[in-house]
């Protein structure tokens, strides 16, 4: 669930701050994170539809290549 939270900060940082008013998604694939290190997820997006004040986007939220979330999506408020 871990995978989820930084894809929202992503969504905020780079919508202006947007708000988030709904985020959601399937776990398809773990991301294994080593004990002496980090990995690196990350957030690609576009938007789907824009209508009454906000704004529906479409998330591909990946890690080493490898889709981690599946069906992934946001709904922004400017």
């Amino acid at each position: 669930m871990l995978t989820l939270g930084p894809a929202g900060r992503a969504v905020a940082t780079r919508t202006d701050g947007a708000e988030v008013v709904e985020l959601g998604c399937k776990f398809t694939n773990p991301v294994v994170v080593p004990a002496d290190g980090a990995v690196e997820v990350v957030v690609a997006g576009s938007v789907k539809k824009v209508e009454d004040g906000t704004a529906t986007l479409a998330l591909d939220v990946t890690c080493d290549g490898v889709k981690v979330l599946g069906m992934p999506k946001a709904v922004v408020r400017a």
